[in-house]
């Protein structure tokens, strides 16, 4: 009887290094990955004591110094919290042209040493595009050299984004960075499979531990984080605009060197 051969899913994902061909991608992903949390900062800033410090202190002026109208002062709130609002887009869109540095040459940043390295998620999906629901097969890049041939009906999306660097006060410690998934793909595990191969990575490598930050406004990065086994190193709060300060966690997770790379 002849063997049969089960058709591919639609749906598949490969973890990969990152290639040439994936630099225009990989700067939009992560440029996206930069503005995706102004409404969440704009609405951590409301509920910070400084703002409506600054609001009240707004009115004052107004009131005392340059006397208008109480009912007038009160109308510049809405412009009030417009400003803000601009303030902090224009604040992400300075750190999406500081986040280009490192992307913009990412095989001299991130794949010139045996222990850095950067990675894409790749999706093959219908040329039509992701349906509403559908279920995600994860694939290594030797699977797809292996089905190159069934998988040319499919269009190739690059989805997510992850980096390790070079801890330059830990030399068996390791920056991971540029961590993204694309919006319209968020929910299928792809940040945790990243977040995966990365570990792994490490410790392939020899190093120990593997450290990154995200800000109290990433709630997503945050629960992944602690589910993937990342514990607090650290807590701190950085300016981030007029006196109003976000607090960012340091997250660390011990990673178990290879047997292999402890004989090298």
């Amino acid at each position: 009887m002849a063997e049969t051969t089960a058709p591919l899913p639609n749906y598949l994902c490969c973890v990969r290094p990152f290639e040439p061909r994936d630099a225009l991608a990989v700067k939009t992903l992560v440029s996206d990955a930069a503005l995706s949390t102004v409404w969440s900062f704009f609405t951590a800033a409301l509920f910070r004591e400084t703002f409506w410090e600054l609001l009240i202190a707004a009115q004052a002026v107004l009131f005392v110094v340059f006397g208008v109208p109480g009912d007038l002062c009160l109308m510049t709130v809405p412009a009030f919290f417009a400003f803000v609002l601009a303030a902090i887009w224009a604040a992400h869109q300075i750190k999406v042209i500081a986040s280009q540095s490192d992307v913009s040459n990412i095989p001299d940043t991130y794949q010139s040493l045996k222990r850095t390295n950067f990675w894409v998620a790749e999706l093959y999906e219908p040329i039509t595009g992701p349906a509403a629901r559908f279920q995600l097969t994860f694939v290594s890049p030797q699977d797809v050299e292996k089905y190159q041939t069934d998988l040319k009906g499919l269009r190739r999306v690059v989805v997510g984004t992850c980096g390790v660097r070079k801890n330059r006060d830990d030399p068996q410690g390791a920056w991971l960075q540029r961590m993204s998934v694309a919006k319209s793909h968020r929910g299928h595990g792809i940040g945790t499979k990243m977040l995966d191969v990365a570990c792994r990575f490490c410790g392939d490598a020899g190093l120990s531990n593997v450290r990154l930050q995200t800000t109290e406004c990433n709630d997503a990065a945050k629960s992944l984080f602690y589910n993937r086994g990342f514990q607090i190193l650290n807590y701190i709060h950085k300016p981030m605009f007029a006196g109003v300060r976000v607090g960012v966690y340091m997250f660390t997770k011990n990673v178990k060197p290879s047997r292999q790379s402890l004989e090298a």
